[in-house]
């Protein structure tokens, strides 16, 4: 466990303790104990997504075709590999929202705790999972039929886990404060759920000061008076076009347009309490990460993936719907007789792609790691730019992507250095070549073009 500690970091510490029981019971290495820790998780995300797809509505055809959707998705199946904390985070999320629904329609006791049990479970691995903890429940303020003070009720019935927590860590705090032999060594373990806090009360004015350094930067390189007025529509713009782009390219345009298809024709028949859970889940995420991207202007496709996964729920609804169109022979687009086979192929298309990856092979730091555990000292100091190395290597280290902070490092203190160079960057390779005034004892790459180089201090 305290190995699975150091490698990931103290972060993780749910997503590490559990690869380090793994390792304790089955005696697999580290390596392999987070393989078969990603197995047991996916198998009961799979599982959890079927379920929340019947909670929606979805027939038992339905839930067949969306078993096939998620098994042969690209995303999930080219990060089955990766160690990484969305395995957990999606599968208890997903279990959050089954059980918040189930909560919605009943209100019993044993759903309550349930969902509050599972989403904070999820918060162990992402942090993002607090805010669908603190604000998920509120889509009861909505339910029609009942009377105010009962949906008040109601919603503290749901935070009931969350509060005992919440008591819980005050009446500790107050311990400690009183008690100095208590201390308050427990705070790096809360130090990303600090993160949650300070985005609660400084996300809205960090989104204002990057919106306008960047609206300073456009008018110095745009004439004054083509931007002055409109610097915030374009920025706007820009923002919402990269944001969908991300979520086609994570989910699949075929996808994408199947939920879209389902909500616009209105397919999903499922009750108030599961649209509004499963809406209120979507609305979050997409609060959550448009606000990462007008932050820092970037996202990843693991970002996106909780939202996208979601999103995906509605594919069934909208395939089983074309497939009644085309079989009754309808005289509308989907009735067409060439629509079906049409996405028949593309969806062969996307299976392959799943399985095959036709994207870039990431095998290369598997390798690079492996050969390190195997020719490197295990007590050595290591700077690396590429976490999950660290990881297959079994080393400790600094783990940072920003290469422009080298100049400020002493490197003099590190007996290795291992830097992930991407296929964009060869022109800078040479320069940090030159600041290191080495050069590297191994060379690791794929067939794009993608680099992890190894120095090792003379």
């Amino acid at each position: 466990i305290h190995a699975a500690l150091a490698v990931h970091g103290r972060n993780w510490i749910l997503y590490s303790v559990l690869i380090g029981v793994a390792v304790k019971i089955t005696g697999l290495s580290l390596l392999h104990a987070s393989l078969f820790i990603n197995i047991i998780l996916d198998t009961g995300f799979i599982v959890a997504f079927i379920v929340l797809l019947k909670e929606l509505g979805g027939s038992r055809a339905m839930q067949i075709i969306g078993a096939i959707i998620i098994l042969f998705l690209p995303y999930i199946n080219h990060y089955r590999d990766d160690i990484i904390r969305g395995h957990g985070y999606y599968l208890f999320v997903f279990l959050g929202i089954i059980f918040l629904i189930r909560y919605c329609r009943s209100y019993k006791w044993r759903d309550a705790v349930l969902w509050g049990v599972t989403i904070v479970i999820a918060t162990l691995f992402r942090v993002e999972g607090a805010v669908l903890a603190c604000f998920l429940p509120l889509i009861l303020l909505f339910k029609p039929g009942e009377r105010f003070s009962c949906k008040v009720v109601h919603i503290f019935k749901a935070y009931s886990v969350q509060i005992f927590i919440a008591l819980a860590l005050v009446a500790y705090l107050l311990l400690a404060f009183t008690d100095s032999s208590l201390g308050f060594g427990f705070g790096h373990k809360l130090s990303r759920l600090s993160l949650f806090v300070r985005e609660f009360y400084q996300g809205l004015p960090f989104v204002l000061r990057e919106f306008q350094a960047k609206a300073h930067v456009i008018t110095g390189i745009f004439p004054y008076h083509l931007f002055h007025y409109g610097i915030a529509a374009f920025l706007g713009a820009a923002l919402f076009a990269t944001y969908i782009g991300y979520i086609i390219t994570t989910l699949g345009l075929l996808y994408f347009g199947f939920f879209w298809y389902a909500i616009v024709q209105k397919f999903i028949p499922a009750d108030w309490s599961a649209k509004a859970v499963w809406f209120g889940a979507i609305i979050l995420n997409v609060t959550i990460t448009a606000i990462f991207l007008c932050q820092r202007f970037f996202l990843t496709e693991r970002y996106v993936a909780l939202l996208c996964l979601l999103l995906l729920l509605a594919a069934p609804f909208a395939v089983v719907t074309i497939y009644q169109n085309w079989r009754a022979k309808k005289p509308v687009l989907t009735g067409s007789r060439w629509l079906l086979p049409i996405i028949v192929l593309l969806f062969l298309y996307t299976a392959i792609g799943s399985v095959g990856h036709f994207g870039p092979s990431k095998t290369y730091v598997v390798k690079a790691g492996q050969w390190a555990k195997q020719n490197t000292l295990i007590g050595g100091k290591w700077y690396s730019s590429n976490g999950p190395f660290l990881y297959y290597a079994e080393r400790k280290g600094l783990y940072d992507q920003r290469e422009r902070r080298l100049p400020h490092l002493n490197l003099a203190k590190f007996d290795y250095v291992a830097l992930d160079i991407s296929r964009h960057d060869h022109k800078s390779e040479k320069k940090l070549v030159a600041r290191l005034k080495m050069q590297p004892i191994k060379v690791f790459h794929n067939k794009r073009g993608d680099k992890l180089l190894i120095f090792q201090k003379q």
